[in-house]
């Protein structure tokens, strides 16, 4: 199996060429080139390298339709747990030309990471507290104290990877999930709390929007959310092998 080496001038683009600031600690030697064959269930996926089927982990729920195709290329990170059930880890795939990430968990990082290194004007003057804190029966992202006068700030971080035409969408399944994340923030809000949700667009994208169309219920708890004070936010941030970094806030529609 020969490891993957970085084509840039055929996927990439200027955001993913650039340095990034954040790197994360795996070789470009781990990853291998595959091509997708279908999906067994929600975390398990059927891939080919070297033209032989693997069973590797697809470490996003999501439905994924419109990156997920069959015969799509993707990147493939090799597993070191030899108990570990699938030898290989779904970690990119290639959509329009660009790299994109198909970890659901990268978003928290990001988020976290850039919350740290005061990148987010938004969130400066704010520290992390606490990652994914239970409240009652349910659980947030992050609880974040206010360093000046001890404030306290609930977040919800979203991953968001279906783009058309320049425009964003979340989600690209129905989410009952998120829609209860919502109002779990608007009852923090409520308690006199602020409270705030974050999606992180993992693509080129210019604008952000609610899938209203494919999920009225998520768009109307997200409008009403609006109305009661939860900070909306969208990120676009620019993923490949080598790290990940936040290039800027995209506006972002509810209406």
């Amino acid at each position: 199996m020969r490891p993957w080496k970085p084509r840039l001038e055929k996927i990439g683009t200027a955001e993913v060429a650039r340095r990034p600031i954040s790197l994360e600690e795996r070789p470009l030697t781990r990853y291998l080139e595959g091509k997708f064959l279908h999906r067994r269930d929600r975390f398990t996926a059927w891939v080919e390298v070297d033209r032989k089927p693997f069973l590797a982990h697809l470490p996003n729920p999501g439905r994924l339709g419109e990156l997920l195709k069959p015969g799509a290329m993707v990147l493939l990170l090799e597993g070191e747990d030899p108990k570990r059930k699938t030898p290989f880890e779904l970690s990119f795939t290639v959509s329009d030309g660009e790299l994109v990430s198909l970890d659901s968990r990268l978003p928290n990082r990001i988020f976290g990471e850039a919350v740290e290194k005061r990148m987010l004007r938004e969130f400066q003057g704010w520290r992390i507290a606490r990652r994914e804190p239970r409240i009652d029966r349910r659980r947030l992202d992050f609880q974040l104290v206010n360093e000046a006068d001890g404030r306290i700030r609930y977040v919800e971080v979203k991953s968001c990877t279906l783009v058309r035409d320049g425009v964003a969408l979340f989600p690209d399944a129905p989410t009952e999930r998120g829609r209860r994340h919502v109002e779990e923030l608007m009852r923090m809000r409520r308690l006199g709390f602020e409270s705030s949700i974050v999606f992180i667009v993992q693509r080129r994208a210019e604008i952000f929007r609610v899938n209203a169309s494919l999920d009225p219920r998520f768009a109307d708890t997200l409008g009403r959310a609006e109305g009661e004070g939860v900070g909306i936010y969208a990120y676009r941030a620019a993923v490949n092998p080598q790290g990940y970094e936040i290039t800027g806030r995209i506006p972002a529609s509810i209406g």
